[in-house]
C-alpha cells in the first residue's frame, strides 16, 4: 500500500476528528457513502480531485491542508482522547473532567 496514500487517510481522519465531524457526517456533506469515507481514511481507495475539493470544503479548509503530513504527537493523541471520552457515560464524562480540572490545578500551582 502507497504510504502517501496512508498518510492522507489520516490526515482526513485527524482533521475530520479536530472538528467532531463523524464518518458519516463528512459523507452526508460531501455526498458519497460512509463506506466510501472508511475505505478513504483507511487507504483502500484513491481519491479523485473533485474528492479533495468537497471534503476541504466540508472540513472549511484549503485543499493543501490534506496534504501537510506534518502532525505532531499531541494533535495523535489529542483524537485518541476524544474517542476513547466518547464511549463514557455522563457520570463517567463528569468524574475524568473533573480530574482534568484538578490536575490542571495542581499542575499550575507547582
Amino acid at each position: 500500500m502507497d504510504e502517501k496514500l496512508k498518510m492522507f487517510g489520516k490526515r482526513v481522519a485527524l482533521l475530520r476528528a479536530n472538528r467532531n465531524i463523524t464518518q458519516e457526517r463528512l459523507a452526508e456533506l460531501i455526498g458519497y457513502s460512509p463506506n466510501h469515507i472508511s475505505k478513504l481514511e483507511s487507504a483502500r481507495t484513491n481519491p479523485s480531485f473533485d474528492l479533495i475539493i468537497k471534503i476541504a470544503d466540508a472540513l472549511n479548509i484549503q485543499p493543501k491542508e490534506l496534504f501537510d503530513y506534518e502532525q505532531t504527537p499531541t494533535e495523535e493523541l489529542d483524537i485518541e482522547i476524544m474517542h476513547s471520552i466518547k464511549s463514557l457515560n455522563f457520570k463517567e464524562k463528569q468524574f475524568i473532567f473533573g480530574t482534568i480540572k484538578n490536575l490542571k490545578n495542581y499542575l499550575n500551582k507547582t
